[in-house]
C-alpha cells in the first residue's frame, strides 16, 4: 500500500520508482537466493576463488605461527 500521506513519498517515486514491495512479506529462502543470484551474477568468480585460496593459506600460516608460541595451543 503507497502511503501518499507520508511527507517524503513524492521524493521517494521521484528517486526509486513507482515499483516496490515489502521483502519481509517474501519467503526468507527466496529473497536469500534473489539476493545471492544477484551478487554472484556480478563476481568475477575466478578471482574469488583465487581469494578463497590465499584467504585459507593465510589462515593455515597464522594458526600455525600462533601454536609455535609456549603455552598456546592450536585453535
Amino acid at each position: 500500500m503507497k502511503k501518499v500521506t507520508d511527507s517524503r513519498y513524492r521524493w521517494f517515486r521521484r528517486v526509486h520508482g513507482d515499483t516496490c514491495c515489502e521483502l519481509d512479506a517474501m519467503n526468507p529462502n527466496d529473497l536469500r537466493a534473489v539476493v545471492h543470484a544477484a551478487i554472484v551474477e556480478h563476481l568475477d568468480l575466478v578471482a574469488w576463488d583465487r581469494a578463497a585460496v590465499v584467504e585459507a593459506a593465510e589462515q593455515a600460516s597464522l594458526h600455525s605461527f600462533i601454536a609455535g608460541y609456549p603455552g598456546v595451543g592450536a585453535t
